[in-house]
């Protein structure tokens, strides 16, 4: 949940654009920092009031998505809180945290656990007959079905976090020069 309710945001903004106060004097009135008030004062400004409102709830992004913002902040040379406006995403510090984990780890390291893939929700997206049965109610063929599709994931998981464990390895133990 947010730290600032979204009346408490919007008055920050309207006192500042009502007066002829600098960032840093309304900031102060308000106990919060100008970046913060700056950040508010573009949102609302691009987006409107409606910007404001706290996020009510934990967003996931895909992988996919935070290699497209890290992309658009490259190639348009922006900050991350002009990028974090243009997606609307509610706080610039999580593209310096998808910045910071890329640059150390590559694409794999933006998955939502870094070093392993995100888990699917549903038992089998390739039948979603399977998917929406409880398990109880399945024929012995396709339990079967299942469970080769479950030991098949698993395989390909653990060969994946074998790579990243080699890889990892890898880049600890370089080799250094020699004393002959």
């Amino acid at each position: 949940m947010s730290k600032y309710s979204r009346d408490f945001k919007l008055e920050a903004v309207n006192a500042y654009l009502s007066q002829n106060d600098s960032q840093q004097q309304i900031a102060a009135v308000f106990a919060i920092c100008p970046r913060q008030l700056r950040d508010w004062v573009s949102m609302y400004q691009r987006y409107g009031a409606a910007a404001l409102a706290p996020c009510k709830q934990h967003r996931e992004y895909s992988t996919e998505f935070k290699l497209t913002v890290l992309n658009y902040k490259r190639q348009h040379q922006a900050s991350a809180p002009e990028t974090a406006l243009h997606f609307q995403i509610p706080s610039a510090s999580t593209i310096r945290v998808w910045e910071q984990r890329y640059n150390q780890g590559g694409t794999i390291a933006l998955s939502n656990h870094p070093g392993r893939p995100a888990m699917k929700t549903s038992k089998n997206p390739t039948d979603p007959q399977i998917a929406s049965k409880p398990w109880s109610e399945l024929s012995s063929k396709e339990l079967l079905r299942e469970v080769e599709y479950l030991q098949a994931e698993n395989a390909y998981l653990k060969k994946l976090d074998a790579l990243i464990r080699e890889e990892t390895l890898a880049q600890k133990s370089k080799p250094g020069r020699s004393k002959d």
